[in-house]
């Protein structure tokens, strides 16, 4: 029902335990009503995990449909402020050394230490400007920009640009596309072609039905290389399925629930919760066109290198 397993949820319980977002005043509720810890973060949980609408989990709950508000929004406050904890760039050489060996091992692309992609989450129309949030599926969503490691772990997360926004746009204002080149090193980053080519971030080349031999081999390992990243967003997606519908009209709550499924999402991995069984189609994945005219040479350099050593 709440989409962990049960150590899982033991140590969540220890962890917001600390957290003096999860303290509750005097006046928080109303009349009688006193939540304790557990219960407020099952009720979170809850919420998360499934698309019913608040009247449903506070009969569920035996609660005032205030009171899920108030439980969702302490552990959604605790989660944020746990974002830099669970989600973390690999900086340390060694630790890219050792995600560079494990995305190698998977199908021989060298230097890779994240795959990026964007997926949308589907909102309420926004009281401001509502026609910007529709994206090319024709619903409003705000997009989720994420980086991940072999694992289905986030190691980057940017959410909040409207749906109509491309996916490129969305990166170029971003922290990524200012520290990019830093934080990457001499390695690099795999996206689709809706992502500018450069030397930390490598794309396919683009197919004209003209590619000769040593190109389509790179698209295809480059491809299955970058399928981690759609298998972590269905992952997200299956087990938190409120990310499919976000009710709220604020974009700032919209937005900090996003970020703290990928936060418990994070959790779950470290604690051996992987959740593959929740995996789902990611149906948010509108498929941005591709772009080129941003290419740079130092990144075609760098692709064309790799492309004549892949085998």
């Amino acid at each position: 029902m709440f989409r962990l397993t049960r150590p899982c949820f033991e140590s969540l319980l220890e962890v917001l335990s600390t957290r003096p977002e999860m303290e509750v005043r005097p006046d928080m509720f109303g009349g009688r009503e006193r939540v304790g810890l557990e219960k407020t973060v099952l009720i979170a949980l809850r919420y998360f995990a499934h698309q019913g609408n608040i009247r449903s989990i506070s009969e569920l709950f035996d609660v005032a449909d205030s009171t899920v508000v108030i439980c969702r929004n302490r552990v959604v406050a605790a989660l944020m402020a746990l974002k830099e904890t669970y989600i973390k760039w690999p900086l340390d050489h060694r630790k890219q050394r050792h995600i560079s060996n494990k995305f190698q091992e998977k199908r021989g692309f060298p230097g890779v230490i994240g795959a990026i992609d964007a997926t949308h989450i589907q909102i309420q129309p926004p009281n401001e400007h509502p026609q910007a949030y529709v994206n090319r599926k024709s619903y409003h969503s705000i997009i989720l920009q994420a980086v991940c490691l072999p694992d289905t772990s986030f190691s980057n997360c940017f959410i909040g640009w409207p749906g109509s926004v491309h996916d490129s746009r969305v990166l170029k204002n971003s922290e990524l596309w200012a520290e990019g080149e830093n934080v990457c090193g001499e390695n690099h980053i795999v996206g689709d072609g809706a992502y500018p080519l450069n030397q930390w971030l490598l794309t396919p080349y683009r197919d004209n039905g003209n590619l000769n031999a040593e190109k389509k081999r790179y698209n295809y390992i480059h491809s299955s290389t970058r399928t981690v990243i759609e298998r972590s967003f269905g992952i997200l997606k299956g087990r938190f399925r409120r990310l499919h519908f976000i009710e709220t009209k604020e974009m700032e709550t919209s937005c900090d629930i996003g970020v703290s499924c990928c936060v418990l999402h994070n959790f779950c991995i470290q604690h051996g919760d992987i959740g593959e069984e929740f995996i789902e189609e990611d149906y948010g994945n509108c498929h941005a066109a591709a772009v080129q005219a941003d290419n740079d040479n130092t990144g075609a350099t760098k692709r064309d290198g790799i492309a004549r050593n892949l085998r």
